[in-house]
Protein backbone atom coordinates (compact mmCIF):
# COMPACT_ATOMS: atom_id res chain seq x y z
CA UNK A 1 0.00 0.00 0.00
CA UNK A 2 1.24 3.42 -1.26
CA UNK A 3 -0.45 6.19 0.95
CA UNK A 4 -0.22 9.89 0.25
CA UNK A 5 -1.64 12.60 2.79
CA UNK A 6 -1.81 15.88 1.53
CA UNK A 7 -0.24 18.63 4.22
CA UNK A 8 -0.62 21.23 1.74
CA UNK A 9 -2.98 23.15 -0.93
CA UNK A 10 -2.89 21.51 -4.58
CA UNK A 11 -1.92 23.70 -7.34
CA UNK A 12 -2.19 22.67 -11.07
CA UNK A 13 1.69 22.56 -13.26
CA UNK A 14 1.91 21.31 -16.57
CA UNK A 15 -1.76 19.90 -15.94
CA UNK A 16 -1.15 17.79 -13.37
CA UNK A 17 -1.47 18.12 -9.35
CA UNK A 18 1.69 18.26 -7.19
CA UNK A 19 0.64 18.52 -3.67
CA UNK A 20 3.06 18.63 -0.72
CA UNK A 21 2.96 14.42 0.30
CA UNK A 22 4.17 12.17 3.13
CA UNK A 23 4.93 8.67 1.54
CA UNK A 24 5.05 5.30 2.48
CA UNK A 25 5.11 1.73 1.22
CA UNK A 26 4.66 -1.46 1.20
CA UNK A 27 4.75 -4.49 -1.20
CA UNK A 28 6.67 -5.25 -4.17
CA UNK A 29 7.89 -3.55 -7.26
CA UNK A 30 6.14 -5.99 -9.91
CA UNK A 31 2.58 -6.22 -7.60
CA UNK A 32 -0.74 -5.29 -9.64
CA UNK A 33 -1.54 -1.37 -8.61
CA UNK A 34 -4.82 0.66 -8.43
CA UNK A 35 -5.08 4.38 -7.12
CA UNK A 36 -7.68 5.43 -4.91
CA UNK A 37 -8.54 8.83 -4.19
CA UNK A 38 -10.83 9.33 -1.00
CA UNK A 39 -11.63 11.50 2.02
CA UNK A 40 -12.35 8.11 4.54
CA UNK A 41 -10.13 9.47 7.17
CA UNK A 42 -6.89 8.31 7.43
CA UNK A 43 -7.55 5.23 9.91
CA UNK A 44 -10.34 3.85 8.10
CA UNK A 45 -9.17 4.54 4.29
CA UNK A 46 -6.17 2.46 5.24
CA UNK A 47 -7.64 -0.19 7.18
CA UNK A 48 -9.70 -0.70 4.06
CA UNK A 49 -7.70 -0.69 1.44
CA UNK A 50 -5.53 -3.07 3.54
CA UNK A 51 -8.35 -5.69 3.74
CA UNK A 52 -8.96 -5.53 0.10
CA UNK A 53 -5.37 -5.46 -0.90
CA UNK A 54 -5.60 -9.27 1.19
CA UNK A 55 -8.62 -10.10 -0.77
CA UNK A 56 -7.08 -9.61 -4.07
CA UNK A 57 -4.28 -11.74 -3.79
CA UNK A 58 -6.46 -14.60 -2.10
CA UNK A 59 -8.48 -14.09 -4.93
CA UNK A 60 -5.78 -14.02 -7.97
CA UNK A 61 -3.21 -15.08 -5.81
CA UNK A 62 -0.96 -12.40 -6.61
CA UNK A 63 0.00 -8.91 -4.59
CA UNK A 64 -2.24 -5.77 -5.11
CA UNK A 65 -0.15 -2.46 -4.47
CA UNK A 66 -2.78 0.33 -3.52
CA UNK A 67 -1.74 3.59 -4.12
CA UNK A 68 -4.58 6.08 -1.82
CA UNK A 69 -4.68 9.94 -1.75
CA UNK A 70 -7.13 11.36 1.16
CA UNK A 71 -8.29 15.17 1.80
CA UNK A 72 -10.96 15.93 3.37
CA UNK A 73 -14.19 16.23 1.10
CA UNK A 74 -13.78 19.88 0.07
CA UNK A 75 -10.25 19.89 -0.59
CA UNK A 76 -10.75 16.66 -2.56
CA UNK A 77 -13.50 18.14 -5.17
CA UNK A 78 -10.96 20.82 -5.74
CA UNK A 79 -8.47 18.41 -6.82
CA UNK A 80 -10.19 16.48 -8.57
CA UNK A 81 -11.66 20.10 -10.39
CA UNK A 82 -8.21 21.19 -11.43
CA UNK A 83 -7.55 17.58 -12.76
CA UNK A 84 -10.34 17.52 -14.77
CA UNK A 85 -9.24 21.06 -15.71
CA UNK A 86 -6.40 20.00 -17.47
CA UNK A 87 -7.55 17.14 -18.57
CA UNK A 88 -5.05 14.65 -16.43
CA UNK A 89 -7.58 13.27 -13.84
CA UNK A 90 -5.26 10.69 -11.99
CA UNK A 91 -7.26 8.22 -9.90
CA UNK A 92 -8.69 4.74 -11.44
CA UNK A 93 -11.05 5.24 -8.24
CA UNK A 94 -12.83 7.87 -6.70
CA UNK A 95 -14.85 7.66 -3.29
CA UNK A 96 -16.37 10.03 -1.30
CA UNK A 97 -20.15 11.14 -1.32
CA UNK A 98 -22.55 11.01 -3.92
CA UNK A 99 -23.52 14.48 -4.37
CA UNK A 100 -19.49 15.35 -4.99
CA UNK A 101 -19.52 12.58 -7.64
CA UNK A 102 -22.49 13.58 -8.93
CA UNK A 103 -21.56 16.90 -9.61
CA UNK A 104 -18.36 16.29 -11.11
CA UNK A 105 -19.50 14.37 -13.46
CA UNK A 106 -22.03 16.78 -14.06
CA UNK A 107 -19.36 19.16 -15.15
CA UNK A 108 -16.65 17.39 -16.24
CA UNK A 109 -17.57 13.74 -17.68
CA UNK A 110 -14.83 11.84 -15.43
CA UNK A 111 -16.65 8.72 -14.78
CA UNK A 112 -17.44 5.54 -16.78
CA UNK A 113 -20.50 3.62 -17.00
CA UNK A 114 -20.54 0.37 -14.71
CA UNK A 115 -21.72 -2.94 -14.68
CA UNK A 116 -20.67 -4.19 -11.76
CA UNK A 117 -21.89 -7.71 -10.12
CA UNK A 118 -23.49 -7.41 -7.19
CA UNK A 119 -25.20 -3.50 -7.38
CA UNK A 120 -28.36 -4.19 -7.59
CA UNK A 121 -28.71 -7.36 -4.80
CA UNK A 122 -31.54 -7.09 -3.03
CA UNK A 123 -29.76 -6.63 0.23
CA UNK A 124 -29.00 -3.08 -0.94
CA UNK A 125 -32.16 -1.28 0.35
CA UNK A 126 -34.62 0.47 -3.02
CA UNK A 127 -34.11 4.05 -1.58
CA UNK A 128 -30.21 3.68 -1.31
CA UNK A 129 -30.00 2.27 -5.03
CA UNK A 130 -32.01 5.16 -6.32
CA UNK A 131 -29.97 7.38 -4.82
CA UNK A 132 -26.79 6.45 -6.65
CA UNK A 133 -28.57 5.17 -9.51
CA UNK A 134 -26.59 7.30 -12.06
CA UNK A 135 -25.35 4.02 -13.81
CA UNK A 136 -21.43 5.26 -12.67
CA UNK A 137 -21.40 4.52 -9.42
CA UNK A 138 -21.74 2.30 -6.09
CA UNK A 139 -22.79 2.68 -2.58
CA UNK A 140 -20.25 2.25 0.12
CA UNK A 141 -21.83 3.17 3.14
CA UNK A 142 -24.63 5.62 4.13
CA UNK A 143 -23.33 8.84 6.78
CA UNK A 144 -26.99 10.29 7.92
CA UNK A 145 -26.57 13.45 9.67
CA UNK A 146 -27.75 12.94 13.21
CA UNK A 147 -28.09 15.70 16.57
CA UNK A 148 -24.79 15.44 18.70
CA UNK A 149 -24.68 16.97 22.05
CA UNK A 150 -22.61 17.19 25.75
CA UNK A 151 -24.69 15.06 27.83
CA UNK A 152 -22.47 16.62 30.63
CA UNK A 153 -24.28 20.09 29.80
CA UNK A 154 -27.85 19.25 28.36
CA UNK A 155 -30.29 17.57 30.42
CA UNK A 156 -32.49 14.55 28.92
CA UNK A 157 -35.50 17.08 28.69
CA UNK A 158 -33.96 19.58 26.64
CA UNK A 159 -32.76 17.04 24.18
CA UNK A 160 -34.43 17.63 20.36
CA UNK A 161 -36.94 15.36 20.17
CA UNK A 162 -37.95 17.08 16.39
CA UNK A 163 -35.47 19.28 14.43
CA UNK A 164 -37.77 22.58 15.03
CA UNK A 165 -36.65 21.71 18.58
CA UNK A 166 -33.16 23.80 17.21
CA UNK A 167 -35.37 27.06 17.59
CA UNK A 168 -36.04 27.21 21.26
CA UNK A 169 -33.79 29.88 22.92
CA UNK A 170 -32.23 27.85 24.93
CA UNK A 171 -30.12 27.25 21.92
CA UNK A 172 -29.12 30.64 21.49
CA UNK A 173 -25.71 32.47 22.65
CA UNK A 174 -23.69 30.34 20.72
CA UNK A 175 -24.56 26.86 22.35
CA UNK A 176 -25.33 25.47 18.78
CA UNK A 177 -22.53 24.49 16.27
CA UNK A 178 -22.64 23.36 12.56
CA UNK A 179 -20.50 23.43 9.49
CA UNK A 180 -19.91 26.14 6.76
CA UNK A 181 -21.28 24.86 3.64
CA UNK A 182 -18.77 26.98 1.57
CA UNK A 183 -15.75 24.95 3.07
CA UNK A 184 -18.27 21.98 4.40
CA UNK A 185 -19.21 19.55 2.09
CA UNK A 186 -21.44 17.59 4.58
CA UNK A 187 -23.19 20.78 5.72
CA UNK A 188 -25.21 20.64 2.63
CA UNK A 189 -26.95 17.67 3.86
CA UNK A 190 -29.06 19.92 6.54
CA UNK A 191 -29.64 22.50 4.42
CA UNK A 192 -30.79 20.72 1.73
CA UNK A 193 -32.92 18.53 4.11
CA UNK A 194 -34.56 21.77 6.14
CA UNK A 195 -34.70 23.92 3.08
CA UNK A 196 -36.07 21.51 0.68
CA UNK A 197 -37.35 18.36 1.97
CA UNK A 198 -39.05 19.33 5.18
CA UNK A 199 -39.79 22.71 4.25
CA UNK A 200 -42.03 20.88 0.85
CA UNK A 201 -43.30 18.31 2.80
CA UNK A 202 -43.76 20.12 6.57
CA UNK A 203 -43.69 23.54 5.88
CA UNK A 204 -43.31 26.28 8.33
CA UNK A 205 -40.87 26.63 10.13
CA UNK A 206 -38.67 25.11 7.51
CA UNK A 207 -37.88 26.64 4.09
CA UNK A 208 -35.02 29.18 4.54
CA UNK A 209 -37.23 30.80 7.68
CA UNK A 210 -35.55 28.13 9.79
CA UNK A 211 -32.45 29.21 8.96
CA UNK A 212 -33.22 32.57 9.91
CA UNK A 213 -34.62 31.88 12.98
CA UNK A 214 -31.30 29.75 13.37
CA UNK A 215 -29.86 32.91 12.43
CA UNK A 216 -31.49 34.94 15.25
CA UNK A 217 -29.38 32.15 17.83
CA UNK A 218 -26.41 33.45 17.21
CA UNK A 219 -25.04 29.73 16.00
CA UNK A 220 -21.00 28.93 15.71
CA UNK A 221 -19.92 28.21 12.15
CA UNK A 222 -16.76 26.24 11.39
CA UNK A 223 -14.82 25.31 8.49
CA UNK A 224 -14.75 21.62 9.08
CA UNK A 225 -17.23 18.87 11.33
CA UNK A 226 -14.03 18.00 13.09
CA UNK A 227 -13.77 21.53 14.66
CA UNK A 228 -18.04 21.04 15.81
CA UNK A 229 -17.22 17.98 17.45
CA UNK A 230 -14.11 18.97 19.31
CA UNK A 231 -16.02 22.10 20.43
CA UNK A 232 -19.30 19.89 21.61
CA UNK A 233 -16.71 17.55 23.53
CA UNK A 234 -15.07 19.91 25.37
CA UNK A 235 -18.22 21.87 26.16
CA UNK A 236 -17.46 24.79 24.53
CA UNK A 237 -20.82 24.29 22.50
CA UNK A 238 -23.92 22.00 23.36
CA UNK A 239 -24.61 20.37 20.71
CA UNK A 240 -24.12 20.39 16.88
CA UNK A 241 -25.18 18.76 13.52
CA UNK A 242 -22.86 15.92 12.57
CA UNK A 243 -22.00 12.73 10.50
CA UNK A 244 -23.01 9.49 12.48
CA UNK A 245 -19.50 7.95 11.97
CA UNK A 246 -17.59 10.92 13.16
CA UNK A 247 -19.62 10.81 16.51
CA UNK A 248 -19.15 6.75 17.36
CA UNK A 249 -15.54 7.25 17.20
CA UNK A 250 -15.31 9.90 19.81
CA UNK A 251 -18.01 8.25 21.96
CA UNK A 252 -15.67 5.21 21.41
CA UNK A 253 -12.74 7.20 22.82
CA UNK A 254 -14.56 8.45 25.85
CA UNK A 255 -15.75 11.83 24.89
CA UNK A 256 -18.80 12.79 26.93
CA UNK A 257 -21.24 12.43 23.36
CA UNK A 258 -24.48 11.00 22.89
CA UNK A 259 -26.53 11.48 19.72
CA UNK A 260 -30.32 11.41 18.88
CA UNK A 261 -32.34 11.43 15.41
CA UNK A 262 -35.11 13.63 15.33
CA UNK A 263 -38.77 12.57 14.26
CA UNK A 264 -38.56 14.07 11.14
CA UNK A 265 -35.37 11.55 10.16
CA UNK A 266 -32.10 11.92 9.61
CA UNK A 267 -30.46 13.41 6.02
CA UNK A 268 -27.64 12.05 4.56
CA UNK A 269 -25.28 10.90 1.68
CA UNK A 270 -24.63 7.87 0.48
CA UNK A 271 -20.75 7.87 0.39
CA UNK A 272 -19.69 5.87 -2.62
CA UNK A 273 -17.45 4.77 -5.54
CA UNK A 274 -16.73 5.75 -9.54
CA UNK A 275 -14.33 4.57 -12.02
CA UNK A 276 -12.50 7.05 -13.60
CA UNK A 277 -12.36 6.82 -17.77
CA UNK A 278 -8.27 7.41 -17.63
CA UNK A 279 -8.61 4.34 -15.18
CA UNK A 280 -4.86 2.54 -15.94
CA UNK A 281 -6.49 -0.53 -13.90
CA UNK A 282 -10.26 -1.06 -14.72
CA UNK A 283 -10.41 -4.33 -14.18
CA UNK A 284 -9.26 -4.03 -10.91
CA UNK A 285 -10.83 -1.22 -10.40
CA UNK A 286 -14.14 -3.33 -11.28
CA UNK A 287 -12.90 -5.46 -8.93
CA UNK A 288 -12.69 -3.55 -5.98
CA UNK A 289 -16.39 -2.02 -6.61
CA UNK A 290 -17.55 -5.43 -7.06
CA UNK A 291 -16.25 -6.67 -3.33
CA UNK A 292 -17.19 -3.08 -1.77
CA UNK A 293 -21.02 -3.77 -2.04
CA UNK A 294 -20.23 -7.43 -1.59
CA UNK A 295 -20.97 -8.83 2.30
CA UNK A 296 -17.44 -9.57 2.65
CA UNK A 297 -16.48 -5.15 1.67
CA UNK A 298 -19.82 -3.81 3.59
CA UNK A 299 -18.07 -5.56 6.67
CA UNK A 300 -14.61 -4.24 6.24
CA UNK A 301 -16.10 -1.18 5.35
CA UNK A 302 -17.81 -1.16 8.59
CA UNK A 303 -15.23 -2.12 10.97
CA UNK A 304 -13.29 0.83 9.42
CA UNK A 305 -15.70 3.71 9.50
CA UNK A 306 -19.42 3.19 11.44
CA UNK A 307 -21.81 4.58 9.60
CA UNK A 308 -24.91 2.53 8.28
CA UNK A 309 -24.28 -0.27 6.10
CA UNK A 310 -25.61 -0.23 2.39
CA UNK A 311 -26.13 -3.25 2.90
CA UNK A 312 -29.56 -4.73 5.37
CA UNK A 313 -27.69 -7.73 6.39
CA UNK A 314 -24.53 -6.88 7.95
CA UNK A 315 -24.38 -7.14 11.65
CA UNK A 316 -23.61 -3.94 13.21
CA UNK A 317 -24.05 -4.66 16.74
CA UNK A 318 -24.44 -2.53 19.71
CA UNK A 319 -23.57 1.06 17.91
CA UNK A 320 -23.46 4.55 21.00
CA UNK A 321 -25.31 5.94 17.76
CA UNK A 322 -27.80 3.64 16.05
CA UNK A 323 -30.05 4.65 12.97
CA UNK A 324 -32.06 2.62 11.47
CA UNK A 325 -31.69 2.57 7.65
CA UNK A 326 -35.44 3.29 7.50
CA UNK A 327 -34.60 7.14 9.31
CA UNK A 328 -32.00 7.75 6.23
CA UNK A 329 -33.08 10.39 3.53
CA UNK A 330 -30.75 10.42 1.17
CA UNK A 331 -29.52 14.11 0.01
CA UNK A 332 -30.91 15.11 -3.92
CA UNK A 333 -27.45 15.29 -5.24
CA UNK A 334 -28.71 17.52 -8.32
CA UNK A 335 -30.40 20.34 -6.08
CA UNK A 336 -27.35 20.33 -4.22
CA UNK A 337 -24.95 20.97 -7.15
CA UNK A 338 -27.77 23.18 -9.02
CA UNK A 339 -28.16 25.58 -6.06
CA UNK A 340 -24.94 25.41 -4.55
CA UNK A 341 -23.43 28.91 -4.87
CA UNK A 342 -26.87 30.34 -4.01
CA UNK A 343 -27.27 28.36 -1.02
CA UNK A 344 -24.13 29.21 0.37
CA UNK A 345 -24.74 33.03 -0.27
CA UNK A 346 -28.50 32.86 1.71
CA UNK A 347 -26.85 30.67 4.46
CA UNK A 348 -24.47 33.83 4.88
CA UNK A 349 -27.80 36.22 4.83
CA UNK A 350 -29.21 34.01 7.50
CA UNK A 351 -26.84 32.42 9.97
CA UNK A 352 -23.86 34.91 8.71
CA UNK A 353 -20.24 33.24 9.29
Amino acid sequence: MLNKYAKGPSTLIGGSIVAALALSSCGGGDAESLSIYHDFDDTAGQAIVADFEEYYEDQTGSPLNVEIYRQPAGELRATLELEAAGNDVQPDVVSFSHTELYELQEKHDIFRDLDIEGSDDEAIPEHLRDAVGEGYMVTNAVQPYVFVYNHDNVDEGDVPESWSDLLDPRWGGSHLGMGDPETTSGAHLPLWFFVEELGNEIGSPYGWPFYESLGDLEPRTASSHDAILEYVASGELSGGILGQAQIVRAIEQGQPLSATVPEEGAPAFIHSSAITKNAENSEVADMYLEWIVSTQGQEAIFDAYSAVPSRNDIDTGDLPVDVDPEEVVPVDAEWVSENRDQNIERFRDSIGG
